[in-house]
């Protein structure tokens, strides 16, 4: 398998500094689906594992409000899968120009998730799937948002920034 380089479809217009990781690897359990994704960054492979809740409810109702019950505390976590995500921190904080040392978490990282579909989710289809995370909902400190998306159909796991006002505390939730 070829791995494109994280952020190959980065458009320098709009400065965001999204990233793109192929999904390889894909593992299940009776609570939750395991996605493992891995990407290149100046010639170095970069990854990480990502865990999704089964059973989160789409994000809108029909008639287009917000279904307060598609909030799920830790509906999507992170988790190191060792050196490739030690590097992939090391790409955020090149991306983000915040310079950071420090690993990447060994511990699981967490958000409150909310799944920005209009549709029950279904990770054995082939859909494109969308979420805004929330970091730290309980610290002004380390508060931060980012978008997650699954993209079935091509295997593709992003990283979507929310606010530029974020990087310096995604890279320290990541590093914690």
């Amino acid at each position: 398998m070829i791995l494109e380089n994280i952020n190959a479809k980065f458009d320098p217009e709009e400065s965001w500094n999204d990233i793109f990781l192929k999904i390889v690897a894909r593992n299940e359990d009776i609570d939750s689906i395991f996605y493992t994704a891995k990407g290149m960054y100046e010639g170095k492979v970069v990854g990480l594992k990502v865990e999704v809740k089964k059973g989160m409810v789409a994000g809108f109702l029909p008639s287009g409000e917000v279904n307060q019950d598609a909030f799920y505390r830790d509906g999507i976590r992170f988790y190191s899968v060792g050196n490739e995500s030690n590097e992939l921190l090391k790409a955020l904080s090149s991306l983000y120009r915040f310079p950071t040392d420090k690993p990447f978490s060994k511990s699981v990282t967490g958000a409150l998730s909310f799944s920005l579909n209009e549709i029950p989710l279904d990770f054995n289809s082939k859909y494109y799937f969308k979420f805004k995370l929330f970091f730290h909902d309980d610290s002004e400190d380390l508060y931060c948002e980012l978008f997650c998306n699954i993209d079935l159909k091509n295997d593709i796991i992003e990283l979507h920034e929310k606010d530029e006002g974020y990087r310096e505390n995604i890279i320290k939730t990541f590093s914690n």
